[in-house]
């Protein structure tokens, strides 16, 4: 088990204390470290056991009992990193909650013919601002944003597309200024906003993930689905959520797409929102305001 461990990181290790009695002595210390698990057992006791977030060096990790600041004795454990430099969102990967909170869909159509809809499940405990985003994106509920004094942007994925489809990596969308290079976007928070966190690990095919133009905490509307797994999204992208339904439309997608990424024939999500507990679309009052208006601008980069 590994609750309630405190830790804390330097750019080169881990640092995990532990408080002792004042007879324990180091032969009654049981440490054992791989590349991506520890165990600590203390007095046959065990203390914490399990796999890490990320990686480690167990031959340059090391511990050592010392004095505690505010008395008495302490166990300091350092475990290197396998990447210096690279921030650790949690220690043990079981302090994750990957768990599914939010149902988002999609119906997309393929040069004006339906082909079915995607449903997507997003963590939201892990990632709650990214995954709002995504949310309020899917069911249009924040209206429109003002871009300039005479132009206004819906914030509604409702008319974009899937403007980049490269067989068999990745399906990315969500532009919302509609840019013919798909170039723009825009958060319900207005400027993009920063990496959530990096919590949920890429595993590969049918994932969720921001699109980011390839620069840190560069988030806005544009997101991607992984086809299968890339090492650039394993710390490059935020991954906020995972396709449950209509894999099977995203393979027709494929069949669109290039490797440059333009697609044969338009790829538009015709309709999407949030989903119930029965798999209903939720009606939303802000999405309705916006049936009448136009397909809205499109907008050049800056």
């Amino acid at each position: 088990f590994t609750t309630m461990v405190p830790w804390t990181q330097t750019n080169k290790e881990l640092v995990v204390v532990t408080p002792l009695e004042p007879d324990i002595r180091a032969k009654e210390i049981k440490l054992k470290m791989t590349t991506q698990e520890v165990s600590l057992v203390v007095r046959a006791t065990e203390i914490f056991q399990g796999k890490l977030f990320l990686p480690i060096k167990p031959d340059d990790s090391t511990w050592e009992i010392e004095d505690a600041p505010k008395g008495g004795r302490q166990l300091r454990i350092g475990m290197a990193k396998a990447k210096p430099n690279q921030p650790w969102d949690c220690l043990f990967m079981d302090e994750i909650d990957d768990s599914i909170t939010v149902r988002c869909f999609m119906d997309i159509s393929i040069g004006g013919v339906d082909v079915g809809r995607i449903v997507y499940g997003l963590h939201g405990n892990a990632l709650p601002k990214t995954v709002e985003n995504f949310r309020c994106l899917c069911t249009g509920e924040k209206g429109v944003a003002k871009v300039t004094k005479k132009i206004t942007l819906k914030l509604h994925y409702k008319g974009c597309a899937f403007h980049r489809v490269v067989p068999p990596f990745i399906c990315q969308g969500g532009d919302l200024t509609r840019d013919p290079q798909g170039r723009g976007g825009m958060s319900i928070y207005g400027e993009p906003f920063d990496d959530e966190n990096f919590k949920i690990k890429h595993t590969g095919r049918g994932q969720l993930l921001m699109a980011n133009f390839g620069v840190a905490n560069n988030n806005h509307s544009q997101f991607a689905i992984a086809m299968q797994k890339i090492s650039e999204f394993e710390t490059k992208h935020v991954i906020f959520g995972k396709v449950l339904e209509g894999m099977d439309v995203l393979e027709s997608m494929m069949f669109e797409g290039s490797g440059e990424g333009y697609t044969a024939r338009p790829v538009i999500i015709e309709d999407c929102g949030e989903l119930d507990s029965n798999g209903n679309p939720i009606e939303e009052l802000g999405s309705l305001s916006l049936e009448d208006e136009d397909d809205g601008p499109v907008l050049e980069s800056q």
